[in-house]
């Protein structure tokens, strides 16, 4: 018996990490585009969009969500000096 519950306790963590990936992969997808309905249309002074594409947006979402990361790793160090 405690094999098989073993086995169970490995498989939900495994289930539990692609349930994660997947949840953070569809807020990507969906985040990107939610910007890019919002921002398509706008023009700064250049006449130029932000936006031109899907492809655009779903770059700005890879960025931002790494730029946070980074900058949650590096507030977090920094705090620790003294």
């Amino acid at each position: 018996m405690g094999r098989v519950l073993e086995k169970i306790c490995e498989n939900l963590t495994y289930f539990e990490l692609i349930t994660t990936l997947y949840i953070g992969f569809l807020g990507l997808i969906f985040s990107s585009y939610f910007v890019y309905l919002a921002e398509k249309d706008a023009v700064d002074e250049d006449g130029k969009t932000g936006f031109s594409s899907y492809a655009d947006a779903l770059w700005w979402g890879v960025v931002v969500r790494h730029s946070f990361r980074l900058q949650s790793i590096t507030c977090g160090c920094a705090k620790q000096e003294d």
